[in-house]
C-alpha cells in the first residue's frame, strides 16, 4: 500500500509543479506597451518680403508672380546661375525687405574672368558636364587680347585700309563649312540638357515700350549670363544658325568683326540708343539698312566664343546699359 502511495506521489507532483506555473503567470502585472508621442511641425512661412520655392517654380515665374524682374532677383539673392533654384529655398522679392539670418548666399565663381568683355567668354555647362579640352570648339580665329567694343575701336575698323581688329573668317566662308553635328547614342540621351527649340514667331509675343521705342527680346533661349559687374549685356543660348532679330525699329550702323565680339551687327535706334548683336554665325543685313522690329538681321553662332550663344548689348550715348530695363519680362 505504501508503495503504491509513493507511486501516485511521483505522478501527481509534476501535475501540481505545472499548475503552480500557470497560476503565477496569470497573476503577474502586464506592462503597458511603450507610447511614442509623434508632433507634425508647422509649415515653413517665409517672412515679409521673401518667398519659398515651391515644386514647379523658375525664377522667371516667381520674378513675374511678384511684379519683379528677373535681374533684380538674380542681384538681391546673389545668384549665379538663374536656372539653379531648389525647393525650400528663400528667395527675397522685395527690394526693401529685412535681410535674414541663415539665407542661402552664392559666392562668385573662382574662376570667373574679370576682363572687360568677360560675358562674351563666359561658358555654362549642366552640373557635372565634364568638359573635354577643344571639344565642341569652332573658333574662326586665333585667340588673343581682346579689344572691348567702343566708338574709336569701331571707328578704327571702318577706316579706309586700317586692318583688321580680329583675324575673324569672313560669314561666307564660316557659311561654307558648317559645325561637324555630333552623334547622339542612347547613352547620351538620358544626360542630354537640350535648350528650347527657338522660333521667331516665339519672340514676337511680347515688347516693352521704353524711351518711346518698343523693344522685344532679339532670340529665344536660355540666359547665360546677365548684366552684372564687368559683363556688359546678357547672353543668350542656342543652337548654330538659329535666327536673330532686331530688338527695335532702327538702322543698321555697323557689320563686321571685332576681337572678342566675333561678326558684329550695330543697329541704332536713335540718337541715344543702339543694340549690339555679337558672336554671329552669319550676318543677314547690311550696313545702313532699315530694319523693323523682330526682322531676322543675323544667325547665331560661336565666332570668337567658346560656345553657341548670343551677347546682346544696349548702349546708350555709348556707355553700357541694363538690358533688362528695356526688354519685356518673360
Amino acid at each position: 500500500m505504501k508503495m503504491e502511495m509513493n507511486r501516485l506521489m511521483r505522478l501527481i507532483m509534476p501535475l501540481i509543479m505545472v499548475a503552480g506555473l500557470i497560476a503565477g503567470c496569470s497573476t503577474s502585472p502586464r506592462t503597458p506597451a511603450p507610447v511614442v508621442e509623434r508632433t507634425v511641425s508647422a509649415p515653413r512661412v517665409a517672412p515679409t518680403g521673401y518667398y519659398i520655392v515651391q515644386r514647379g517654380d523658375t525664377l522667371n515665374r516667381i520674378a513675374h508672380r511678384h511684379g519683379q524682374r528677373l535681374h533684380d532677383l538674380v542681384e538681391w539673392n546673389k545668384l549665379t546661375n538663374p536656372n539653379d533654384i531648389k525647393v525650400g529655398q528663400m528667395l527675397r522679392v522685395q527690394r526693401n525687405a529685412a535681410p535674414v539670418a541663415g539665407t542661402p548666399v552664392a559666392a562668385r565663381p573662382a574662376n570667373a574672368q574679370t576682363d572687360g568683355a568677360s560675358s562674351s567668354r563666359t561658358e555654362v555647362r549642366p552640373l557635372g558636364a565634364p568638359a573635354a579640352a577643344g571639344a565642341g570648339v569652332n573658333k574662326t580665329g586665333p585667340r588673343g587680347e581682346k579689344q572691348p567694343y567702343s566708338d574709336q575701336a569701331l571707328a578704327s575698323a571702318k577706316k579706309p585700309g586700317a586692318a583688321p581688329a580680329a583675324p575673324v573668317a569672313p560669314a561666307a566662308a564660316v557659311a561654307a563649312t558648317p559645325a561637324k553635328p555630333v552623334p547622339i547614342t542612347e547613352a547620351s540621351r538620358e544626360t542630354e540638357v537640350k535648350p528650347p527649340v527657338p522660333t521667331v514667331a516665339d519672340t514676337t509675343l511680347a515688347t516693352r515700350t521704353e524711351d518711346g521705342i518698343a523693344w522685344m527680346w532679339p532670340s529665344d533661349g536660355r540666359i547665360l549670363a546677365t548684366f552684372q559687374g564687368k559683363s556688359k549685356g546678357i547672353d543668350i543660348g542656342g543652337r548654330s544658325g538659329q535666327k536673330v532679330v532686331a530688338a527695335a525699329d532702327g538702322k543698321v550702323r555697323y557689320v563686321g568683326a571685332l576681337r572678342g565680339y566675333g561678326n558684329l551687327a550695330i543697329v541704332m535706334h536713335n540718337d541715344n540708343l543702339q543694340s549690339v548683336y555679337a558672336h554671329n554665325h552669319k550676318v543677314l543685313v547690311k550696313e545702313g539698312q532699315a530694319v523693323t522690329r523682330g526682322q531676322p538681321i543675323a544667325e547665331m553662332g560661336n565666332t570668337d566664343s567658346e560656345m553657341v550663344k548670343l551677347h546682346f548689348e544696349v548702349r546708350r550715348q555709348g556707355k553700357p546699359v541694363d538690358p533688362a530695363r528695356y526688354l519685356p519680362v518673360r
